[in-house]
């Protein structure tokens, strides 16, 4: 990856980076321009072309840079009669989604054994060692080309460079496994890309996926936990590259400072998630987040940030928007078939009377079979399945007690059909947990007052945020830069979501999972054996 030139005559630019997608932008050159001139004419079709933005030009790093590829260049002639060179770009990020996490990624795919691949470790590591394996298949020659047996192309696109990891054009930051306090969470992969896969991963456990640019006249490793391994020349890449990193914005640390704080991590936000939630809800700060407490007593509860930006006259906060959603019905109904073995136990039970009956037919006649006896246990065809148990309703008595008479009484959760099983008994809570009150914020704010971009934050740091008198604290998931010839540089940031997960679902979610991984695992060694 070379730089052919400097964008330095623009027109107009705005660009954007944002923390679980990826972000867009678009150059406006102008027509005289000698770099809009080789966009437009003197570059073939096929040629990738890369963008490099260093906010700061006079302190150029590989962490503070973003890096864009493009992917439209059009040439515009305006209502005014002047002409541009109008380049659209994607952050590199984008990579995540062309990037397949397969069920046997050192296998070729005409033989897979494996069914779906899983991995249960700490999620940085996890995330790091699966997207390497992948990669591997595509630039490490010993994998590359046994995994494209019938791809012939993929042979010659194979460089003998890319022995070394450290020569990929794409590469994953390395993660050292023992040092990684990320939580721990079952991996699960079939064929489907890593942006997929990571996505609600990273968002559980407070970790983000942020793309990197390294150019060669970067003096630090791209990779700081393996230059403290092995020194930073040696963990230098040998070329420009992209580069994955998973990092942990989590705000947990941890008692031991070791891989063991996630499994830690895990087990206190599975007892909140699932005990605190619905025992001991208690909102000490008013955020609508209920406070840990077995993450407490565990000593991974998640530290405040040293970001803070308060709702005052020479605050950075532009806007804000603080939204209470007031509760819906107080009754959530589910269902619509009998449990499975009900609806089998009833007609065991009817159809084993029905055939003493007709023995009792037999045996009073005397003769050895009448006409009508044999098959009269047919007679039942499930005519009173889904009659018993086929629906069931809840009422959360935390929201009947504050609802007034005139509250909205019921509504249905669809669910998976069945009442009184384990699986309606989480489609009620979910139903719960849509209509109950709910408290969320967004915000757009100001770059440099006080805090500044490169230096005190970057994409996914936690701050605190004063709206109305509170305190929210959110990950800053987008900044976005623009400018044109009458507008000077701005720096716009975009921190919040709308807070629509459910921590018993949470919870619930990773015993699934869990078990899950683990019945692969005994299901795959089952079948090798």
């Amino acid at each position: 990856m070379g730089l052919p030139g400097t964008v330095a005559t623009e027109k107009a630019a705005s660009w954007e980076r944002l923390l679980d997608d990826s972000g867009t932008g678009t150059i406006s050159l102008r027509w005289s321009d000698w770099l809009a001139d080789l966009c437009a004419h003197k570059t073939r079709v096929q040629e990738d072309l890369h963008l490099a933005i260093d906010p700061n030009p006079n302190q150029r790093h590989w962490r503070t840079r973003l890096g864009f590829k493009v992917t439209d260049i059009r040439a515009v002639k305006h209502d005014d009669g002047t002409r541009t060179v109008e380049i659209d770009v994607i952050s590199l990020r984008e990579h995540a989604k062309h990037i397949l996490l397969g069920a046997t990624p050192f296998s070729a795919p005409e033989f897979q054994p494996l069914k779906s691949w899983v991995w249960i470790q700490n999620l940085r590591s996890n995330l790091a060692f699966t997207t390497f394996i992948n990669l591997a298949r595509s630039f490490w020659p010993l994998l590359s080309i046994p995994t494209s047996l019938f791809d012939p192309v993929h042979w010659l696109t194979t460089r003998v460079g890319n022995m070394s990891p450290l020569h990929w054009p794409i590469q994953v930051q390395f993660v050292n496994p023992l040092l990684d306090q990320s939580r721990i969470l079952p991996l699960a992969s079939k064929w489907q890309d890593l942006h997929t896969i990571s996505e609600p991963l990273l968002d559980d456990a407070g970790c983000s996926l942020v793309d990197y640019i390294w150019l060669p006249e970067d003096k630090d490793s791209p990779h700081p936990e393996l230059a403290a391994l092995v020194g930073n020349d040696l963990a230098r890449p040998s070329r420009a590259c992209v580069i994955l990193a998973f990092e942990d914005h989590s705000g947990v640390t941890g008692p031991t400072g070791t891989a063991a704080d996630g499994a830690l991590n895990l087990i206190g936000a599975v007892l909140d998630d699932t005990i605190t939630e619905v025992i001991m809800p208690v909102d000490a700060d008013g955020d609508g987040e209920t406070d840990p407490f077995f993450r407490k007593l565990l000593g991974v509860a998640p530290e405040k940030p040293s970001l803070v930006w308060r709702d005052c006259e020479y605050s950075g906060l532009i806007s804000s928007e603080r939204r209470i959603k007031k509760g819906g019905a107080q009754t959530v109904w589910t269902g619509g078939h009998s449990p499975q073995w009900l609806n089998q136990a009833i007609t065991f039970g009817i159809r084993y009377g029905l055939s003493q009956i007709a023995q009792v037919i037999n045996y009073g006649i005397g003769a050895y079979e009448q006409y009508g006896a044999e098959g009269l246990d047919n007679v039942y065809q499930g005519q009173l399945d889904d009659m018993f148990f086929a629906y069931e309703k809840f009422t959360d008595p935390f929201t009947a007690v504050w609802f007034n008479d005139y509250a909205f009484l019921e509504d249905f959760e669809q669910g998976n059909g069945y009442a009184y099983v384990v699986s309606a008994a989480l489609t009620i809570r979910q139903g719960q947990h849509k209509r109950k009150p709910k408290v969320s914020f967004t915000l757009n704010a100001r770059d440099g007052e006080p805090w500044c971009w490169g230096y005190d934050y970057n994409i996914g740091h936690r701050g605190l945020f004063e709206i109305d008198g509170i305190y929210y604290t959110e990950q800053i998931r987008g900044v976005k830069w623009e400018y044109d010839e009458d507008t000077p540089i701005h720096l716009a940031l975009t921190i919040g979501k709308n807070r629509d997960r459910d921590p018993f679902e949470a919870g619930l979610k990773a015993l699934a999972d869990g078990w899950n991984a683990i019945g692969s695992l005994i299901g795959g060694a089952a079948i090798a054996a």
